[in-house]
């Protein structure tokens, strides 16, 4: 326990606008009701089958991709902190709306609208994330927001879950209050952080990594072929992450009757508190390890988590899986973001952060839809084993681009700088 203690001395010294950010983090992870339940509204609230359930998913996750490019552009070429601020204003208001229409089908729409403006947000958030750390900070920074999300997480799931059969339009207020509360902070305590024209120039002189970029996205992007190779390898992986996150709640309760939705609900406490617990200590386990090497070890835990999980009888073995799996994504998503941001040019933070996610995270949209499909087609068993599958075919992409790396730093440094 002492050693878990000392790992969490890596967040000493983060400047106070990170700080502020773990705050806004905490928040909505504590406000994260919907999306963990989201498949259980649409199945037995709302009557739909798992396929139908599995297409609106995937239709709400395509609205979030206009607004993302939307959002980068305008976060890039004007102003991070008016682009949250609307934005998530947007969310707040949308949210709002649909508890008092909850039940009807117009509110399904009017929750299409929310991931716009989410779309919109995302990138300006994660630029203002990257702006006021350096490199040498951003891992524990990032870990830090992170922990901040999860650490709210294991409260707000098992409120949503009392209230799914309770109070169901606080499940969107909630969400909706949690948002404007979080936005609040954000606008008083953090600062505008879009670099200047002085930071860009002294970029430009630099051999860094993150070193400025002239011309438009699509020349940036270039420059970056390997980001857009690792972007679709974490595709593969997020597609099996949202299988098993549309396929769980459904697994537990037909095999628990209604006592599992508090079990889906308590098992993603059990993630957030995983996360909270283990977050510090494998960030500073791994963190002199090349980030794409603990991506990869965090899809090993992804696959042994994923795999199983069709054929665990008793409810305290789900809570095993969770876990393993949770181990997993602490290892990749502390790594994966980490890597992605240092590989960023300084004046294509936002823009990068529009394009790159939406290609690492499409499996948002593609997985609820094919796990509705695999469950309605060959049956839900045959998700598990097929998501493993998936996040090996990421591994596989990782370890390609993994190679490029290594061989371009021996080229640079004959002592390699990474293990």
């Amino acid at each position: 326990m002492k050693k878990i203690l000392d790992s969490f001395s890596l967040y000493k010294g983060l400047p106070r606008p990170v700080l502020m950010l773990f705050i806004c983090n905490l928040i909505n992870g504590i406000g994260s009701f919907i999306f963990p339940f989201l498949t259980l509204y649409l199945t037995q609230r709302l009557g739909l089958s798992d396929s139908s359930a599995g297409f609106f998913i995937m239709l709400l996750s395509t609205c979030y991709v206009p607004g993302s490019l939307i959002g980068g552009r305008i976060a890039d070429k004007f102003n991070r902190k008016t682009t949250v601020l609307f934005s998530q204003l947007g969310i707040s208001v949308v949210l709002l709306a649909c508890g008092f229409l909850e039940g009807k089908s117009i509110m399904l729409w009017i929750l299409l609208a929310m991931e716009v403006f989410d779309g919109i947000c995302d990138p300006a958030r994660d630029a203002i994330a990257q702006d006021i750390t350096t490199i040498e900070n951003r891992q524990a920074a990032f870990s830090l927001m992170y922990l901040a999300h999860n650490l709210g997480y294991i409260i707000g799931p098992i409120i949503a879950g009392i209230l799914f059969f309770r109070a169901i339009r606080w499940i969107f207020w909630g969400t909706g209050i949690a948002s404007a509360l979080s936005l609040l902070v954000l606008m008083l305590f953090i600062p505008e952080s879009k670099p200047d024209k002085s930071a860009i120039e002294k970029s430009r002189q630099s051999s860094g990594t993150d070193k400025a970029e002239d011309g438009g996205l699509l020349k940036a992007l270039a420059s970056r072929k390997r980001l857009l190779v690792f972007a679709a390898s974490m595709m593969f992986v997020s597609t099996a992450y949202r299988q098993v996150l549309f396929g769980l709640p459904l697994l537990l309760v037909r095999r628990f009757g209604e006592i599992g939705s508090t079990l889906f609900g308590t098992v993603n406490s059990l993630n957030g508190l995983v996360c909270v617990l283990a977050t510090a200590p494998v960030v500073a386990l791994l963190h002199k390890r090349h980030p794409l090497r603990n991506v990869m070890l965090g899809g090993l835990f992804y696959i042994a988590g994923f795999s199983f999980l069709g054929l665990m009888p008793k409810a305290w073995m789900f809570f095993g899986c969770a876990i393993i799996y949770t181990l997993g994504e602490v290892i990749e998503s502390t790594s994966s973001r980490f890597y992605v941001a240092n590989n960023t040019p300084i004046t294509h933070r936002a823009r990068f952060q529009s394009v790159l996610p939406v290609i690492m995270y499409s499996g948002s949209a593609f997985g609820p839809l094919s796990a509705g499909l695999i469950s309605d087609g060959i049956g839900l068993q045959w998700l598990w084993p097929i998501s493993g599958i998936l996040v090996l075919i990421g591994i596989a992409g990782t370890w390609s681009v993994y190679r490029l790396d290594r061989k371009e730093e021996n080229e640079v440094h004959p002592d390699p700088v990474r293990p």
